[in-house]
């Protein structure tokens, strides 16, 4: 076979593959097209920013990126997904996989959309390995509770979810104290790290905590690596410690775990056992949404001190608000 003939069989061959590459990719579903991390048009967050019920289970290392590294997964049926988020549109994502993928997924915004959608689009190759297998547009731009229950053990996962540029997850953050150690000695100085956990791109906190001022008093703080800013002001007649507390820039689709966030200093005065307790408290996030910490997020340490005040009303009005900073 001659050269030229040749290259013109070589180039009608590139010409088939080139044309069953456009057919093969524009047959995928919509929903099933491969995820772009850098889209300027939406936020993307982990799935280790939301809430589970059921039998879950993780996968780590499955996907190319190294920020979205991994995945929830189930195979049983009343799995549920919860969060909350501000904003106008939603994305679900999946990773591809290749078991029998659930087609009967449902998925209640506000309890006033109701709909189902199909894991299946993951089996289809794409860009990578993430799939966007659900997708809302033109939501009112407010907040919004989602709701995802499976309905059958066929197979299904969630590796993160998107909202709109504009929008933001809402975070359901929780607050702790950590002692330094447990029993005290009567007249020993100890400190309790206050914790903050599951807070999504928290910039500022500002909370409210009481001690029991017979057996503790209240001797001052230190600022933690990584905490741009504290103010602290002590109602030492109420035993209650104010603290407001700003961060350093962070960057999106954060989410603290275990973060130290300020350490208090207190003196035990006697033998006993007192609590140290966060009462209420208020984060903003790095979009200006602020969310009131429940109830059941605000956590309390029991001290037991064994053997071995000054008095006044801070002006706590004077320490500003979140919005200073």
């Amino acid at each position: 076979m001659g050269v030229v003939k040749k290259e013109k069989l070589m180039s009608k061959l590139l010409g088939i593959g080139i044309i069953f590459m456009l057919l093969f990719s524009s047959s995928t579903s919509a929903f099933a097209k491969g995820v772009n991390l850098n889209d300027p048009a939406w936020k993307i967050y982990d799935d280790c920013f939301l809430n589970y019920s059921g039998i879950w289970l993780t996968y780590a290392g499955g996907c190319e990126t190294t920020e979205y590294d991994g995945y929830h997964y189930t195979q049983a049926s009343n799995c549920k997904v919860e969060f909350d988020f501000m904003g106008s549109k939603l994305r679900i994502i999946s990773e591809r996989h290749y078991e029998k993928c659930s087609s009967n997924i449902l998925i209640k915004i506000d309890d006033n959309i109701v709909e189902r959608f199909s894991g299946s689009e993951m089996k289809n190759y794409g860009v990578d390995n993430l799939r966007v297998v659900y997708e809302k547009l033109n939501l009112t731009n407010e907040k919004h509770h989602v709701q995802i229950i499976t309905q059958d053990s066929n197979y299904f996962n969630i590796s993160a979810i998107a909202v709109d540029k504009n929008g933001a997850l809402v975070s359901n953050p929780k607050v702790r104290p950590l002692l330094s150690k447990n029993p005290i000695k009567e007249n020993d100085v100890f400190t309790t790290d206050i914790i903050l956990d599951d807070g999504i791109n928290v910039c500022a906190e500002d909370l409210m905590l009481s001690y029991d001022k017979d057996l503790f008093e209240y001797i001052g703080y230190e600022k933690i690596d990584g905490i741009k800013q504290c103010r602290v002001g002590v109602d030492r007649n109420l035993g209650k410690v104010r603290c407001l507390i700003s961060h350093n820039k962070i960057n999106d689709s954060y989410k603290e775990r275990n973060k130290n966030i300020i350490r208090l200093k207190f003196l035990a005065k006697k033998d006993g056992r007192g609590k140290i307790s966060v009462i209420s408290g208020i984060t903003k996030d790095s979009s200006g949404i602020k969310n009131n910490i429940l109830n059941d997020n605000c956590k309390n340490v029991e001290v037991s001190v064994n053997k071995s005040d000054d008095g006044g009303l801070g002006d706590l009005g004077d320490l500003g608000n979140l919005d200073d900073f």
